[in-house]
């Protein structure tokens, strides 16, 4: 499988294009970085997208990660584990809940 240099419509998401570029490095490149042996990251926590609960990552799962810096958390954020998550979570989080269970991940 080859990649080549394209042209992005930056109005529209291809996440066929997403889901392919997330399963090759997957296959080609888990040695290359490492990923076959990475350590767990203690207490790490996650988003379950399928059920909105916030949970400890497991070993062995993959997630993906969010790049955003909310601009002031709030005074009574605190998410544990095994907690749901609050209907008035940023509309960039939601989205990103949906585009990860749309290339078929199910943690955030």
């Amino acid at each position: 499988m080859k990649f080549y240099g394209r042209v992005i419509n930056l109005k529209v998401v291809d996440l066929d294009l997403a889901r392919t570029c997330l399963t090759f490095c997957h296959t080609y490149h888990t040695k290359l970085y490492g990923l076959s042996t990475a350590r767990r990251v203690s207490n790490l926590k996650v988003i379950d997208c399928h059920t909105r609960h916030i949970i400890t990552a497991v070993d062995g799962e993959v997630y993906l990660a969010l790049s955003y810096v909310l601009a002031q958390a709030p005074r009574d954020a605190s998410y544990t584990a095994n907690s749901h998550l609050p209907d008035d979570i940023p509309q960039v989080v939601n989205d990103a809940i949906k585009v990860t269970l749309k290339i078929n991940y199910r943690y955030l």
